[in-house]
């Protein structure tokens, strides 16, 4: 009931569960805690009269305090199989008294960039050569290049029927993945 109060028990569980991840052994550098969120909590009571009208009313509930803790593994594949085998052992946090949501674990490719980059080339290097088969195949030429566009860059699941979407997709709950993109290239035939 007491905003005061919330602080400190967040506090004390913060405590617990940091003990929690470096008894995994996971190190002090790799743990980190997100500021505390506070949020009023109300219930709703609803009053049934005489004449079966009824009345509702939120009343104050107390404070609910929240806080984030998160890993991040740049190209560590041993802190990320530490997170991938811990996140199945949270239920002893929850044992503890400790209310602890695991979230999914995420896989997000660092270099998206250099990626891009490499993956237009390849689009690009590809889109001509298909060209050029197409058209030498009904004995022609293609001259230089008159329009060249990009679609949307996509990131799936390996293995994934995902259809394009028109904003992209950018998957990132599975650890393997596939990234696309299209090319097209318009050519002036000689």
């Amino acid at each position: 009931m007491d905003a005061k109060e919330a602080y400190n028990l967040i506090t004390a569980d913060k405590a617990k569960v940091k003990q929690f991840f470096l008894s995994k052994g996971f190190k002090e550098s790799e743990i980190t805690f997100s500021g505390v969120n506070f949020d009023k909590s109300y219930r709703t009571v609803t009053i049934e009269s005489e004449n079966n009208s009824t009345k509702s009313e939120s009343i104050f509930d107390g404070y609910t305090a929240t806080q984030t803790i998160s890993f991040s593994s740049k190209k560590n594949p041993e802190l990320m199989k530490k997170i991938e085998t811990v996140i199945d052992q949270t239920a002893e946090l929850i044992n503890s008294g400790i209310q602890f949501n695991p979230n999914q674990v995420q896989y997000t490719f660092s270099d998206l960039p250099s990626l891009k980059h490499d993956l237009i080339v390849k689009a690009t290097q590809d889109a001509k050569e298909r060209a050029q088969k197409i058209v030498k195949t009904g004995d022609g030429d293609i001259g230089k290049l008159k329009d060249a566009s990009m679609g949307v860059f996509q990131i799936t699941g390996k293995g994934s029927v995902e259809e394009d979407s028109y904003g992209g997709i950018n998957d990132t709950y599975s650890k393997d993945k596939t990234a696309r993109i299209t090319v097209r290239l318009s050519y002036i035939l000689d």
